[in-house]
């Protein structure tokens, strides 16, 4: 029998083995479903096709850093809205800075503390969730309102229309009978 994974899906893109194992493993165990890329290239490839509710993302890699691999993934429509959190080695405040720039939401650095990653992914995971509630509850009021005031445009025609069937009536009374009413009429 598959094990269920209800807390969501994390996509972990690193190339060290040793990283990915006990990451992968303490994720996992959280009852997240974890996808692994070990290059910045795969990472993309593998964002597009699993669509993962959250990214860990080292900055270092051969070939593609993390931070080009981020860029990559924020311009693209369907991976821009996923979390990144940069999991990585370099701790110069430049590199921090640089990744929340690009669209990163957190910066965790090596050598991992566990504990600490998973309150993190928890915590982004949790955000990420209410902000898609927020996007759909936003929807969902922009189309009652649409409908609002379409109802609203529909019930003052309708209220109009009687009277201006009298005005009109009255304006042909004032027309052919004007002379024929006294003022009492």
């Amino acid at each position: 029998m598959e094990e269920e994974h209800q807390n969501g899906k994390i996509l972990l893109v690193d190339d060290s083995p040793a990283t990915i194992e006990i990451v992968k493993t303490a994720l996992e165990e959280e009852g997240y479903e974890v996808f692994v890329a070990t290059s910045g290239d795969k990472g993309i490839k593998r964002a597009e096709c699993t669509m993962p509710d959250l990214i860990l993302l080292d900055v270092r890699m051969p070939g593609m850093d993390g931070f080009e691999t981020c860029r990559r993934l924020k311009t693209n429509a369907r991976t821009s809205a996923i979390p990144v959190i940069f999991m990585t080695g370099v701790t110069a405040i430049d590199s921090k800075v640089t990744g929340f720039e690009i669209g990163g939401v957190d910066y965790v650095t090596k050598p991992i503390e566990i504990g600490e990653v998973l309150a993190r992914v928890k915590t982004h995971l949790s955000l990420q969730r209410l902000r898609t509630e927020l996007e759909q509850k936003n929807a969902s009021l922009e189309a009652a309102n649409k409908t609002l005031e379409e109802f609203a445009y529909v019930v003052s025609h309708d209220l109009k229309a009687p009277l201006r069937g009298i005005t009109q009536l009255a304006h042909w009374l004032v027309e052919d009978y004007a002379d024929a009413f006294d003022q009492d009429g």
